[in-house]
C-alpha cells in the first residue's frame, strides 16, 4: 500500500501540469446557456438582418449545431453552415439571405464543450410593427420540430455503466494491492469484466455521441462523418484518451500471468493509468466547464478515486466474497478485510468532502445549491452515502467484535447502495447545475377583449426560472389609438402571497414587454392593467401554468 501512495501523489501531481495544458482556465458555467441573440429574441427590425447570432455562456461545438430559420408559413429559408466568431468559441453564427417582411423564428441545436446537446427557439419580425403572428408561429414550429433523440436514454445506460466499471476495476486493484490475490481466478474474472464493461461503454458512447448530438437514430451510428466530428470535440477526444489508457490496462493485466506484478514498476503502472481513466471522467463532464476548470477536474478526480477506494472495494468485496473471505484462507480472507476496513476509514471523509467541494464549485456557491432539480438530485445521493456510513461504522464494530464472516450482510447492502449513488451520479451529470431546464421552448398564449380591445398575451418559456411576457393590443383604431401605460403582475394561486410585478416597456406601437423571475412551479394567475389615453384601465387576466 505505501508503494501504491506514494504512486498517487506523484500522480496527482503530475495530473495538475498535464490538466493546466488539457484544459483552457475559462470563467465558464457547468451547461452552456443562451445569454443572447442577434437580432434579439422577440424584437422587431425594420430591416433584414444580415446574419443570425447566438451568444452562450460558454465555448460551444459547432460540428453538431445547427440554426433552422422557419418563415410565417412554418417554411424553412436557407442559411449559410454555423460558424464561430473569430477567436470566440462561445459565439456562433449564420448567414441569411435578403428576408421579406413578417414574422420569423430561429430555431437551434448545440453542443456544449461538455458533450450535453442543448436547444431552443425564439421569434423576431421583419418591418416597422409587430403583426402579432409570432406567439403563434413559435409554438406552430416548436411542435413541429425534432428536439429529442431516441438515444438519449442509452448515453446515459453507457454512463451509469462506465461508472461502476471505473469503480469496481480501481477498488478492486486497492482491495488486493496488487499482490498474489490477482492470480486467484475470480480476482481475474472481475477485473477482466470490469476493463470490458468500461471498454464497451466508452466505445458505445463515443459511437452514440455524434447521433444523439445532432437529434439522430440508430441508422446514423454508421456514418463515419460523425464519428470524425466528434474526435474534434472535447468529449471525444477524452473518450478516446480512455479507450488508449484502457489497451494499456489490459496489457497490464495480461503481465499478471506473467507475474509482472511482482516488479515494483506493475504498481506504479497500474496508480497512473488509474489516475488517467478518473480524470476523463471529469473531462467528459461538468467539471471541465466550471471555473476553474483545472481545480473543477482534480476535485471531482479525487472524489472519483477515492469512491473507487471505498464503494468500489465494496463492490469488489461482496462479488469476490468466496474467493477473499473463504473458510480455508481464513488469514489472507481477515487481511485482506481488515485492509478494506482501513482503506474505507480513510476514504469515506474524503469521498464526502471532495464530492461537496465538487458540487460547490461546479454550482458557483452554497446558498440555493438545493433549490433546484440538480440541487435536490445531490441531497438525494448525500443522504444515500450517508446511509452507507451508518452501516459501514456498524459493520466496523462488527467486525472487530465476530470477525470478517459476520459482515457479509453488511458488504451486500452496501454495495447495492453504493449502485444506487452510481446512478444519482448518472442524474446530476445530465442535469444542469443552475437548474435551467434546457428542453425546448414551451408558450402560453392568450387573446382576450375588453370594451372591444383587443389583447394577446405571450409568456415564454412558462417553466421556472426567467420569462418573457409580451403584451400586444389591438383597439379598434390601431396605432391611432395608443395606450398609455401596461401592467403585468403574477400572483400564484396557492401562494397569495408571492407576487411578481413585471417591468413593462413599450417596444413598439401597442407592443409592450417584460421579463420576470419565476420561482416556482404551479398555476400563476397573470393580470394586466392597460390603460388608455383617455385614462379608462382595462383589465385582462389569465391563468399561466408554470412545469
Amino acid at each position: 500500500m505505501s508503494t501504491i501512495s506514494r504512486v498517487f501523489g506523484r500522480g496527482v501531481m503530475g495530473a495538475v501540469a498535464l490538466l493546466a495544458f488539457a484544459v483552457p482556465l475559462d470563467r465558464v458555467m457547468a451547461h452552456a446557456q443562451l445569454e443572447a441573440t442577434s437580432p434579439a429574441a422577440s424584437s422587431v427590425v425594420p430591416n433584414s438582418p444580415a446574419e443570425i447570432v447566438l451568444d452562450f455562456s460558454e465555448k460551444v461545438e459547432t460540428k453538431f449545431g445547427k440554426i433552422q430559420l422557419f418563415d410565417r408559413k412554418n417554411r424553412i429559408v436557407p442559411v449559410s453552415a454555423l460558424q464561430h466568431r473569430i477567436n470566440d468559441s462561445s459565439v456562433v453564427f449564420v448567414n441569411v439571405p435578403n428576408l421579406e417582411p413578417g414574422p420569423y423564428v430561429v430555431a437551434w441545436n448545440i453542443t456544449s464543450a461538455d458533450g450535453h446537446a442543448l436547444n431552443g427557439a425564439f421569434t423576431f419580425e421583419v418591418g416597422n410593427q409587430s403583426s402579432g403572428e409570432a406567439a403563434q408561429l413559435l409554438e406552430t414550429v416548436v411542435s413541429s420540430i425534432n428536439n429529442e433523440s431516441p438515444l438519449g436514454l442509452w448515453i446515459h445506460v453507457l454512463r451509469y455503466l462506465s461508472f461502476v466499471a471505473i469503480v469496481v476495476l480501481i477498488g478492486l486493484v486497492i482491495l488486493v494491492g496488487g499482490g498474489e490475490l490477482l492470480h486467484e481466478k475470480r480476482i481475474m474474472a472481475m477485473l477482466s469484466a470490469a476493463l470490458a464493461l468500461l471498454f464497451v461503454s466508452t466505445f458505445g458512447k463515443l459511437l452514440l455521441q455524434g447521433p444523439y448530438a445532432i437529434r439522430g437514430s440508430w441508422r446514423d451510428i454508421g456514418e463515419l462523418d460523425l464519428l470524425r466530428d466528434v474526435f474534434d470535440t472535447r468529449v471525444g477526444l477524452a473518450l478516446l484518451l480512455r479507450l488508449v489508457l484502457l489497451v494499456i490496462g489490459v496489457v497490464l493485466l495480461f503481465g499478471v500471468t506473467r507475474n509482472w506484478n511482482r516488479s515494483p514498476l506493475w504498481p506504479n503502472a497500474a496508480v497512473l493509468i488509474g489516475i488517467g481513466l478518473v480524470l476523463t471522467f471529469g473531462l467528459t463532464g461538468h467539471p471541465s466547464t466550471a471555473s476553474p476548470a483545472v481545480l473543477a477536474v482534480l476535485v471531482d478526480g479525487i472524489h472519483l478515486w477515492f469512491l473507487s477506494m471505498w464503494i468500489g472495494a465494496t463492490i469488489a468485496l461482496a462479488g469476490a466474497w468466496k474467493t477473499l473471505v473463504r473458510a480455508d484462507a481464513t488469514v489472507n480472507g481477515i487481511h485482506v478485510v481488515n485492509r478494506f476496513s482501513r482503506l474505507s476509514t480513510i476514504a469515506m471523509p474524503i469521498t464526502a468532502v471532495s464530492g461537496i467541494a465538487s458540487a460547490i464549485i461546479i454550482t458557483g456557491g452554497v446558498s440555493d445549491i438545493f433549490e433546484n432539480r440538480y440541487g435536490r438530485i445531490l441531497l438525494i445521493k448525500i443522504i444515500v452515502v450517508a446511509i452507507i456510513i451508518v452501516i459501514g461504522v456498524y459493520a466496523r464494530r462488527v467486525l472487530r467484535r465476530m470477525g470478517a464472516f459476520a459482515i457479509r450482510r453488511a458488504i451486500l447492502l452496501e454495495a447495492t447502495l453504493g449502485l444506487v449513488v452510481f446512478g444519482l451520479a448518472v442524474a446530476l451529470v445530465v442535469t444542469p447545475p443552475d437548474g435551467i431546464d434546457t428542453s425546448a421552448t414551451t408558450v402560453h398564449t392568450a387573446t382576450l377583449v375588453q370594451d372591444s380591445v383587443v389583447v394577446d398575451i405571450t409568456v415564454s418559456p412558462t417553466r421556472v426560472g426567467p420569462t418573457e411576457i409580451h403584451v400586444i393590443l389591438s383597439p379598434p383604431r390601431g396605432s391611432l389609438d395608443p395606450m398609455q401605460n401596461v401592467t403585468v403582475v403574477f400572483t400564484h394561486q396557492t401562494d397569495l402571497n408571492n407576487t411578481i410585478v413585471v417591468d413593462m416597456i413599450e417596444v413598439g406601437p401597442n407592443h409592450w414587454s417584460g421579463f420576470a423571475e419565476i420561482p416556482s412551479k404551479g398555476l400563476w394567475d397573470l393580470t394586466s392593467e392597460v390603460t388608455r389615453g383617455d385614462a379608462t384601465i382595462l383589465l385582462y387576466s389569465t391563468v399561466v401554468d408554470i412545469v
